[in-house]
């Protein structure tokens, strides 16, 4: 998909610098360089296109414009967040019937908000922008706020409605193909089991994931994908490759200059040297990513960071640094996650998704047994795997006892055949030669010259040799 985009925005690159760029595709680009987080080149076509618009007198293109470098902006500094901005822009485009662009700023105020804590209006956004989508018939957009509202539940510790939101999502994706957003549901469904369990089924979905960002060649999803199954390797015990996996991941996210992403890497690399008692290691990654967190300025993140840097100065025994860690880690765990918060997503749920319930149900017992038999489906093609590779090492160990024993006989035959040529060799010579003559040809393979003082010839003609012409001379009557 990432290639696609890119090969994409090259061509309008390449056509329109000859001929000059209309409002819609500079539009396009602004919105497509943001999604590949280039920020700095969506707001210079945000701003191509602002000027673009006011010059035609196009009040929605302006608005579009606008809002694009405004999500640019905010994302590139979080500190320049400003909701009040993105809550107006919302009811212009509401009056100007901007569906499409209404949705997106529901789903980039839920991400604000849920950055900073606010998980209540972080929902409420999340299901507005997914009311606006299944209003419009746009189901990526529908699977898109399902992939969101999953996050955000799991970030509450609420598994359950968090899978249903998960399973939703990847429903729909694999139904529509995109790999970018299959990668993307992949990935929150095998984050979840990280932490419900078994890990097993958690590698398993994130090496979807990672196939399918490889197939996207999109280098921001490899490096989330890399840096997930490098955990759970460390979480599984096999430490080696957990570093290798990690290290891979902080290369690629920090090529992309990520905080939020090498914030987390860091982190677990942080972890993976705690558990291997190298303590220096884990600090410096402890550091790095409480470094990057404050970058991002996301409150869960921050915590996150603080947390293992307790854990890291208990280890090494300096409880004062400890100590002012885990403060800072509770005062931004409670205002992230509190009863008050819990009680009203739960309440504000149920009264949305009240009429929906019994069908939703059913679509999610149906998904939790397809997830049982694609498992199942996989430990039985394990089983079989192992099975015929049992069976090809039996039938070659057969086929190998075998010609060892037809080899065994073939050399068996063949000693004998020998014997036996020896043994009439043996006695041709005996019969031809003098006993000590015969017995020195077989020592030496030579015999000294001897003197005979008696010796017995023969002469001896065998009946009509005589008269039989000699083969030259029946040559030579043949010729005549």
């Amino acid at each position: 998909m990432a290639k696609f985009r890119f090969l994409f925005i090259l061509l309008f690159t390449i056509s329109f610098s000859l001929k000059g760029q209309d409002l819609d595709s500079l539009l396009l680009k602004a919105y497509s360089y943001y999604s590949d987080y280039n920020y700095e080149e969506s707001i210079r076509f945000a701003d191509e296109a602002i000027l673009l618009a006011k010059k035609e007198g196009n009040e929605s293109g302006m608005l579009i414009g606008e809002f694009y470098k405004t999500f640019s902006v905010q994302e590139r500094d979080p500190t320049q967040s400003d909701t009040e901005i993105i809550e107006r822009m919302i009811i212009q485009m509401d009056s100007l019937g901007l569906r499409l662009e209404q949705a997106r700023a529901h789903n980039f105020l839920a991400n604000t908000y849920a950055r900073f804590g606010d998980i209540e209006k972080a929902v409420e956004n999340h299901q507005a922008a997914m009311d606006i989508y299944e209003s419009t018939g746009n189901l990526t957009g529908v699977s898109s706020s399902h992939s969101n509202l999953s996050l955000l539940y799991y970030d509450q510790h609420d598994y359950e409605e968090a899978f249903y939101h998960a399973r939703k999502a990847l429903e729909m994706d694999l139904s529509l193909g995109n790999p970018e957003n299959i990668q993307s549901s992949y990935n929150n469904l095998a984050i979840i089991f990280e932490h419900t369990g078994p890990l097993d089924s958690a590698i398993y979905y994130h090496k979807f994931s990672l196939e399918y960002a490889k197939e996207d060649e999109n280098p921001y999803s490899i490096g989330l994908a890399l840096s997930n199954l490098g955990n759970n390797y460390a979480n599984k015990g096999d430490l080696k490759l957990a570093e290798e996996t990690l290290l891979e991941a902080l290369r690629i996210r920090d090529s992309l200059g990520y905080s939020r992403g090498l914030a987390y890497t860091h982190n677990r690399l942080a972890n993976l040297y705690q558990k291997t008692n190298q303590l220096s290691k884990a600090k410096y990654h402890a550091d790095k990513s409480l470094e990057h967190a404050q970058k991002a300025r996301e409150v869960k993140v921050l915590r996150m960071a603080y947390e293992r840097l307790q854990e890291v100065a208990e280890k090494m025994g300096d409880y004062r640094a400890e100590l002012a860690y885990l403060k800072e880690a509770t005062l931004l765990k409670d205002s992230i996650l509190n009863e008050s918060n819990t009680k009203s997503i739960t309440q504000m749920m149920l009264n949305y998704e009240f009429e929906k319930k019994q069908i939703l149900d059913s679509i999610k017992n149906e998904q939790e047994k397809r997830e049982r038999d694609l498992i199942f489906n996989e430990r039985l093609e394990l089983e079989r795997s192992r099975k015929i590779i049992f069976m090809i090492s039996g039938l070659f160990l057969f086929l190998l006892v075998v010609g060892l024993f037809l080899r065994y006989q073939f050399i068996k035959q063949s000693k004998e055949v020998l014997t036996k040529e020896k043994d009439r060799s043996d006695k041709l010579l005996l019969n031809i030669l003098p006993s000590e003559v015969a017995e020195e040809l077989k020592a030496k393979g030579s015999s000294d010259a001897r003197d005979f003082d008696q010796v017995t010839v023969i002469f001896t003609d065998f009946a009509d040799f005589t008269k039989k012409p000699s083969i030259s001379a029946q040559k030579n009557l043949s010729k005549n």
